[in-house]
């Protein structure tokens, strides 16, 4: 006798079925009495947890998220080569023998068929993931990870060129920037004598203060050019 509360649980038996009857469809819309007939169900039963088909995908590609999230957490920080550890954390938890898993494939194939705010949402969540994965070179990480062309030692060797790639422009861009903040000529800040007095006045003390106050006192000069 079953007594698993995630597994008898009806959210998690509809979430559950419906993941694998997606993924063998190729991308396209689960009609709720064939989603119903599936798990066994009454179409009332389905939608008691789930009004529409976009909620229940929703459900479904943020459970991926989410255990994508728990995946790379598992990965210490501390932990020596922590990127590539998580990269190949991520890696085992979306692959099988046969290709995605199949909550994989629903995240990666059919999150066009969400709402427009949600998948964004998605979309935004998933990158999120990427910087966990490789920091800057997130979307490149991601675009390899997710590509069934690449394996691990491919995936690595890729985003060290790249990684080396990206670190050259940078020596390049600060090379320049140093290079013309030289050429700027200095601001020359000309501080002038202080002016002459009419012959027929006396400097005394109060004029002397007051003329420091006087904003002709003090005259800039901007750079030439």
């Amino acid at each position: 006798m079953n007594t698993d509360p995630v597994q008898t649980d009806p959210r998690n038996t509809i979430l559950n079925t419906a993941q694998t009857v997606l993924a063998a469809r190729g991308g396209c819309v689960l009609p709720l009495p064939a989603l119903a007939q599936a798990c066994d169900m009454e179409v009332d039963a389905i939608r008691a947890h789930f009004s529409d088909y976009a909620g229940l995908l929703s459900e479904l590609l943020h459970r991926q998220v989410r255990a994508l999230a728990a995946v790379i957490s598992a990965v210490h920080a501390g932990e020596p080569e922590l990127l590539r550890l998580r990269r190949a954390a991520y890696l085992a938890a979306t692959r099988t023998p046969r290709g995605h898993t199949e909550a994989h494939t629903l995240l990666l194939r059919d999150r066009h068929l969400l709402l427009e705010g949600d998948a964004e949402t998605i979309a935004q969540a998933h990158l999120a993931l990427g910087v966990r994965l490789a920091g800057p070179l997130a979307e490149q990480a991601l675009a390899l990870l997710d590509s069934l062309a690449f394996d691990a030692p491919r995936i690595e060797a890729t985003l060290a060129h790249l990684g080396a790639r990206r670190a050259r422009l940078h020596r390049a861009m600060a090379r320049r920037r140093a290079a013309a903040a030289a050429m700027q000529p200095p601001v020359r800040l000309n501080l002038s004598r202080k002016e002459k007095l009419p012959h027929a006045a006396t400097p005394t003390a109060a004029t002397s203060v007051s003329s420091l106050g006087d904003p002709g006192f003090w005259h800039w000069s901007p750079p030439c050019g």
